[in-house]
């Protein structure tokens, strides 16, 4: 005989669904206890473009062109908190925070921008880490690199001041 008698038969494996896992939603109603967290963050963004801002006005030349696009990437980056917020909660959120109050020399003031930065960084890698929702992840982990990024980029303008 040509099969081996021997051998036990083979066992059949149960007969399930294959039903794919349903996809992370990102932004939604599910991520409200990121809310907080949100409207922190937008403060923290609006006093940082209110800083970036005046610093520029001290600045001339490259250093305020330079300046200036720090100040512009926190405006972005409120936008783009504003909008997760929005997507979350169906409402809007306007931050409330004053003017900050910036040293009277550049390097002072830039130095103050600095660990400011450093914080921002720190302020949205623990929120990645805090959050459940995806794309919240990704927002924050694009927000710390951001702050690195222009920790950075003071530091340069510092060095070039010499």
């Amino acid at each position: 005989c040509p099969e081996c008698p021997t051998c036990p038969e083979c066992p059949t494996c149960p007969e399930t669904p294959s039903t794919p896992a349903p996809p992370d939603l990102c932004l939604g109603e599910a991520s409200q206890g990121d809310s907080r967290q949100l409207e922190a963050l937008m403060d923290l963004a609006q006093e940082g473009a209110m800083a970036g801002r005046a610093i520029a006005r001290r600045a001339n030349g490259p250093r305020a062109k330079t300046l200036s696009a720090l100040a512009c990437d926190h405006r972005m980056a409120l936008r783009r908190l504003s909008a997760a917020y929005f997507l979350i909660t169906g409402k809007r959120y306007a931050p409330k925070c004053a003017a900050p109050a910036l040293p009277a020399s550049l390097a002072m003031a830039l130095r103050q921008q600095f660990v400011w930065e450093q914080q921002w960084e720190r302020q949205n890698t623990q929120a990645a880490q805090a959050t459940a929702d995806p794309c919240l992840k990704e927002l924050y982990q694009e927000l710390a690199q951001e702050g690195a990024l222009h920790a950075g980029c003071i530091r340069s303008l510092l060095e070039q001041m010499g």
